[in-house]
């Protein structure tokens, strides 16, 4: 058994994952609180506790919503968990429990790993993965190793630009953006007869509009599609990968943006990128990050 933790910017998950991927505990923590008690204390004092119930754990890997050291061993910077940066988590982990493993990565790294250690790319050998949520991540994997560039953050797609408004893909992509853009549409006399145009418009309620054919519901999602789509294609001409994984909240509305993101990416690709194109969707859903976070574990990655 191995414990897998989700730093998240408002909760902090903690998970026993079994070898197959089975869940055999599960808490939760704030982790503005956390932060405030210093986020790695906090989580030592839980893990401690966890061990005590669950002695024949032997690792615990951390996934982290932010840059991380090249060795892997300190947190640089959580933009959305004021006063966490340069932490020296591995380090201190070890001083308190010297007899685990203990290894750290980014958020959307790690679910790349959990879902090709457990999920939907298992048996795949190259792939991207795409976690669509508050922000914008990405981890690829090539020949079943996870690519890190050469200082260690790699394949931060949010950030890429797109030539729609010389935005980039999360300035698009995450969930308040996709609300605003929902709301301006909503202002559209074309769109007055939508019922998201009477509503508190989220994303769940633009995906529920959807499923009933609402117009102004189906014009959001093709946006969605799009400007993933042209995040893709910088990635695909760089790394040379056709197959994509698509995590995260707003995944729940694959079948609607994706058809879109495909049809982007021929317009503007020739056919040697697009020939064999394959998307898929997570299969590890809420509990992707602990999963992550636990296969870099199981994965054997990294060396700590």
């Amino acid at each position: 058994m191995v414990i897998g933790i989700d730093v998240g910017g408002t909760t902090i998950k903690f998970g026993v994952i079994k070898l197959n991927g089975e869940i055999a505990f599960a808490k939760r923590i704030d982790t503005m609180q956390a932060a405030a008690a210093g986020i790695t204390d906090a989580m030592i004092k839980e893990v401690k506790s966890i061990i005590a119930e669950f002695p024949e754990v032997e690792g615990i890997g951390i996934g982290f919503p932010g840059l991380v050291s090249k060795d892997r061993k300190n947190v640089i910077l959580l933009p959305n968990v004021p006063g966490v940066a340069n932490e020296e988590v591995v380090a201190k982990f070890k001083k308190e429990l010297p007899k685990l493993i203990v290894k750290i990565e980014n958020d959307a790294k790690c679910a790349a790993l959990g879902e090709l250690q457990f999920g939907e790319a298992k048996g795949m050998t190259d792939f991207l993965f795409i976690s669509l949520g508050t922000g914008v991540g990405g981890g690829y994997i090539c020949d079943k190793k996870l690519f890190l560039g050469s200082r260690g953050n790699a394949t931060e797609v949010g950030h890429m630009f797109t030539p729609m408004e010389g935005k980039t893909v999360e300035q698009h992509l995450g969930l308040h953006q996709i609300t605003e853009y929902a709301n301006n549409l909503a202002k559209d006399p074309a769109f007055a007869t939508s019922d998201l145009s009477k509503q508190n418009i989220n994303p769940k309620l633009i995906f529920e509009a959807a499923t009933k054919g609402d117009k102004l519901a189906l014009a959001v999602w093709e946006h969605v599609g799009k400007a993933l789509g042209y995040g893709l294609i910088s990635m695909m001409r760089f790394s040379d990968v056709n197959k994509f994984v698509i995590g995260g909240g707003v995944a729940g509305a694959f079948d609607f943006f994706i058809p879109q993101t495909e049809k982007t990416i021929r317009e503007n690709l020739p056919a040697y990128y697009c020939d064999g194109i394959e998307f898929r969707k997570a299969s590890d859903g809420e509990n992707a990050g602990i999963l992550g976070a636990a296969s870099l574990i199981y994965h054997s990655y990294g060396d700590n």
